[in-house]
């Protein structure tokens, strides 16, 4: 089974999953010891600032619900689905993800982000491809992270937003696990014509676009090191 395939399509890397189960596999290095060492810095520096922060967007053409409500919501639907008597599949759990949760985040954001200066070098289709690929390695992570809470639903409360700026907010949440450890999750969320739209997750102040670009790269580096030659 292929683990991943790295290729330099126009001068920009693509990471290519072979499959879910390799997607699966990557999963589980993802979530090492190592993950919490990458957090927002205290100074971004000028390619976090022209880059991560939006700019200024008209009001969105569609009404949009706020995004403390979007993610109270969000987060009942999942305790609601994890709830239910029948233990759900890792299949089950993604589909019930792709169709409920993912049309709140923007992932062609998202990704551009993770991809950094690759991004503009690459064609029209190999952003199309990579931002699906992102997707769904994104969305099996989180599938592993909802499939420990399939016995224990974890209790979500204290749920809070505030403004940073007119087109930014952050959502708030704590979740109590069932063996007693609180998790701060923080959801950034971004206005779009489309309303409001998770672009990051922090989790206890661990940043996923950060840990994802940092790995994207990682990749690109070790592939160099070890003569690899990109085609």
């Amino acid at each position: 089974m292929k683990f991943l395939k790295t290729s330099l399509l126009g001068g920009a890397a693509l990471v290519l999953l072979a499959n879910t189960a390799a997607a699966r596999v990557i999963v589980h290095d993802l979530r090492g010891e190592e993950a919490a060492t990458y957090q927002y810095p205290v100074n971004p520096g000028q390619y976090y600032t022209q880059h991560y922060r939006p700019r200024s967007l008209p009001v969105p053409v569609v009404t949009s619900k706020s995004p403390v409500v979007l993610l109270e919501e969000s987060v009942n639907k999942v305790i609601d689905f994890l709830s239910t008597p029948q233990q759900a599949s890792l299949e089950q759990i993604t589909d019930f993800l792709n169709r409920e949760i993912a049309p709140h985040f923007d992932f062609e954001y998202m990704a551009r982000w993770v991809a950094g200066r690759y991004y503009k070098t690459m064609n029209p289709e190999q952003q199309k491809q990579f931002t699906q690929i992102f997707k769904e390695l994104f969305i099996t992570t989180f599938v592993q992270k909802l499939s420990n809470f399939r016995n224990y639903p974890p209790v979500v409360e204290n749920f809070r937003s505030r403004r940073t700026s007119e087109n930014e907010a952050m959502a708030s949440a704590r979740i109590l696990q069932e063996n007693g450890t609180v998790v701060h999750a923080d959801f950034k969320f971004l206005k779009t014509r489309n309303g409001w739209k998770v672009v990051d997750v922090r989790a206890n102040g661990v940043s996923a676009l950060f840990y994802y670009r940092n790995y994207f790269e990682e990749q690109i580096r070790r592939q160099r090191q070890n003569n690899e030659v990109f085609k």
